[in-house]
């Protein structure tokens, strides 16, 4: 019996090791990857904070990648991975702060166009917010046509395609 203890308290202790190890690389992960987010933040490129994007390092004269807030939110999204660390959290304010607070709506269509094949996480909302933002300017066309391509591209998202549909009716 007590070989049997020894030996599952032996796997336990093996595997909260394993567990400890990897939540801690994934911090680390997602450290840097907020860092960085955070310095594209601070200079105003709000694509790149947001969503990451490739730089060219000119010391090894290669590109590298730059972290962006939802890679941050990514690492953490899984439901096993707790505790979930403060800067989850940070970065999924950072991300409604960009949405909602920082860009505009000729950024938000730049945003859109450049990451439709690469990356669609909160391209929908990006591009409610941008015909929102054009409606508030009293470009109307514009934004009848920004709702009419998120019902285009999202309409298989039916809270996007009630939203968008919404505005339309509301121009």
């Amino acid at each position: 019996m007590k070989k049997y203890l020894l030996i599952t308290f032996g796997i336990l202790l093996f595997v909260t090791g394993v567990y400890a190890s990897v939540w801690y690389e994934s911090y680390q992960r997602s450290k840097t990857f907020f860092d960085q987010a955070s310095q594209s933040f601070a200079n105003g490129d709000y694509g790149r904070a947001l969503k990451g994007g490739e730089s060219f390092d000119e010391n090894t004269q290669s590109y590298k990648f730059v972290g962006g807030y939802e890679q941050v939110v990514g690492i953490w999204t899984n439901r096993w991975a707790v505790p979930k660390p403060g800067i989850y959290r940070e970065a999924e304010a950072k991300i409604h702060d960009i949405l909602y607070e920082k860009l505009t709506a000729d950024q938000g269509l730049v945003i859109f166009k450049k990451y439709l094949n690469l990356s669609n996480a909160h391209l929908p909302e990006i591009l409610i917010q941008s015909g929102k933002l054009y409606k508030q300017k009293g470009e109307i066309e514009k934004a009848r046509e920004i709702f009419q391509l998120a019902i285009e591209a999202f309409g298989m998202d039916e809270n996007i395609k009630r939203e968008a549909e919404r505005q339309l009716h509301d121009l």
